[in-house]
Order: structure tokens, then C-alpha cells, then sequence
């Protein structure tokens, strides 16, 4: 789960969370009002069941998959942004960097730790996810 707030900073929160159905859902959370209303899913964004979602600081989201392989998606119109691989299990977790422009850290049921520079990642066509 990771959660995205406005830069504004109103009384709104964005919850992102993935589940097992493959996807990663948006949600509106409102302070005052005590409400959750959902405001994006994204079907089939995976080929299996979304482990992992964690947000930065800037405008990315991470989401990793039960197959071993991850995904980025820009925060704000939630595209596509490219493809984690690299890992033969699970992605149970990731870190960005602060300091380190495009920097993450991924670790994986696989036992290992991988880095990544955003401005590397293969950008495959999601129509070919």
C-alpha cells in the first residue's frame, strides 16, 4: 500500500493498494469527511497477483507482482512508465532513494536485492504486458 498526498496539502489522501485479481486500485480518502471513494483501477496491469505498491516522493509507483516481475506507473495519470525484471520470485518490497534521481531498490522472495535507475528500465508497450 502506499499512499500519495496532495502538494497542496488538503484534506484528501490517495491510497494506492494491489490486490489478487492482478490489479492496483486508486483510492480518494477524505479527512473531513471520513469517506473512501475509489477513483482508478487498473485491470490486468499484471500477470498475477499485485504483492507489492509502494510510491515516491516525486511521481512514480512501483508495483510488484507474485511472477517476479515489477512495474513503474506515473503517479498522477497513472501510465505506464516501464518493466522491473530481473527477479525469479515474488517482489515483497521496494525503496526509492532520496538524493539519487530515478534510484530504486527492489528485494524479492528470490533472496536477492536489485538496483535500478528509472531513466534505464525497458519501456515495454503495455499492450504487450
Amino acid at each position: 500500500m502506499g499512499l500519495i498526498q496532495n502538494k497542496n496539502h488538503e484534506e484528501k489522501l490517495r491510497i494506492v493498494v494491489g490486490d489478487s485479481d492482478k490489479m492496483f486500485r486508486v483510492y480518494d480518502y477524505d479527512q473531513e469527511k471520513k469517506s473512501i471513494v475509489i477513483v482508478k483501477e487498473k485491470q490486468n496491469c499484471h500477470g498475477d497477483a499485485v504483492k507489492m505498491v509502494n510510491v515516491d516522493h516525486r511521481d512514480l509507483i512501483v508495483t510488484g507482482c507474485r511472477d517476479g516481475t515489477g512495474k513503474v506507473w506515473n503517479k498522477n495519470d497513472f501510465k505506464y512508465r516501464g518493466k522491473i525484471v530481473g527477479h525469479i520470485d515474488q517482489i515483497v518490497s521496494s525503496s526509492f532513494q532520496t538524493g539519487n534521481q530515478g534510484i530504486f531498490l527492489t528485494a524479492s522472495w528470490d533472496l536477492h536485492v536489485n538496483i535500478y535507475n528509472m531513466n534505464n528500465l525497458p519501456i515495454v508497450p503495455e499492450t504487450s504486458i
